[in-house]
C-alpha cells in the first residue's frame, strides 16, 4: 500500500495553487486587454466624432443643402466669410475623377477642392479604421455602431439620404484614389444591412 507523505500533499497543493495563480494572471490580463483596446477605440472614435473636417462632411452627408464652415482653417477671415452654402451638386462636382468628369478635366473652383479635401480627410479616418480592423487591433463591429450610419448614406442603394448618381460618383472616386478600405467598410455594411 502506497501512503502519500505530508511532502507529496504539499506538492500537490504548490502545483494547484501555481496554476490557481496563472489562470488568475491570465484572466487579469485579458481584462487589462479589452480595457486598453475600448481606451484606443473610445480615443479614434472621439478623435473622428470632433474633427471639424469631418463634422463638415457629416453636415453635407445629412442634408442636401446646408451651411458648412468649409474655411474654419483661415482664422484671419470674418467667421461669417468662412461659411458656405453646400448642396448635393457640389458635392458630386467637386467628387468626379478624371475618368468621370462631364466638365472635360476643367479646373476644380476654390470650394470644390474644400469639399473635396474634407471628404479626403472622412475617407481617411476610415481607412485609418480600416487599417487597424486588418492588422487584428480592433474588429469592424467595435467601430460600426459609431460609424453605420455613415456608411449607410454612402453605399445603400436603399438609403434615400443621397441619390444614386451621389452613391455612384462616391464609389467611383473611392476606387479611383485606391480607398479601398473604404469599399471593404461599405460591403461589410451592406452584408450586416441584409441580415
Amino acid at each position: 500500500m502506497n501512503i502519500m507523505s505530508l511532502k507529496d500533499y504539499l506538492e500537490i497543493a504548490g502545483t494547484i495553487l501555481t496554476l490557481l495563480a496563472i489562470i488568475f494572471g491570465i484572466v487579469q490580463y485579458r481584462k487589462a486587454q479589452k480595457w486598453k483596446r475600448l481606451e484606443f477605440i473610445s480615443k479614434e472614435i472621439n478623435d473622428f466624432e470632433n474633427d471639424k473636417d469631418v463634422r463638415n462632411a457629416r453636415f453635407m452627408l445629412d442634408w442636401e443643402e446646408t451651411e458648412v464652415e468649409l474655411y474654419h482653417e483661415a482664422s484671419d477671415w470674418k467667421y461669417e466669410k468662412r461659411f458656405v452654402l453646400v448642396d448635393d451638386d457640389m458635392i458630386k462636382a467637386s467628387l468626379t475623377t478624371y475618368e468621370n468628369d462631364p466638365r472635360q478635366n476643367e479646373p476644380y473652383s476654390d470650394i470644390e477642392v474644400c469639399i473635396r479635401d474634407t471628404f479626403d480627410i472622412l475617407f481617411g479616418y476610415f481607412e485609418g479604421f480600416y487599417a487597424n480592423i486588418k492588422t487584428g487591433l480592433v474588429s469592424f463591429e467595435e467601430y460600426y455602431p459609431h460609424i453605420m450610419y455613415w456608411l449607410d448614406i454612402l453605399s445603400n442603394p436603399e438609403n434615400k439620404y443621397k441619390d444614386d448618381e451621389f452613391k455612384k460618383l462616391v464609389h467611383e472616386f473611392l476606387e479611383y484614389y485606391g480607398y479601398a478600405g473604404v469599399l471593404w467598410m461599405f460591403e461589410e455594411h451592406l452584408i450586416r444591412d441584409k441580415e
